[in-house]
């Protein structure tokens, strides 16, 4: 991975099947911190803690288990259902 993350060298990233490249790089100025994503022309932002979430989500042994997880910092508990399906999986919001 080339760059170190910043917006003026951000992270030269590659999609899973090799097939495009995108940027990525932390914005640490914005309220809240984010994580801007460049893909073509298209903008995607994220947290800036959703690499620190994902990580504690995977040490709860599943992204579905953390989402359902009292502790959960960011409080997303109760907000989406997920069905496992035979040939697919389906998520949908809950009520708010």
């Amino acid at each position: 991975m080339d760059g170190t993350g910043t917006p003026d060298d951000p992270w030269q990233l590659t999609t899973a099947p090799g097939s495009s490249t995108y940027t990525t790089h932390r914005d640490e100025t914005s309220d809240p911190p984010l994580l801007v994503c460049q893909v073509g022309t298209t903008r995607l932002t994220y947290l800036l803690t959703a690499i620190d979430d994902l990580h504690a989500m995977l040490h709860e042994g599943t992204v579905e288990a953390w989402g359902r997880a009292e502790d959960n910092p960011v409080e997303g508990l109760g907000l989406v259902e997920l069905e496992h399906l035979p040939r697919n999986n389906r998520v949908r919001a809950l009520p708010a």
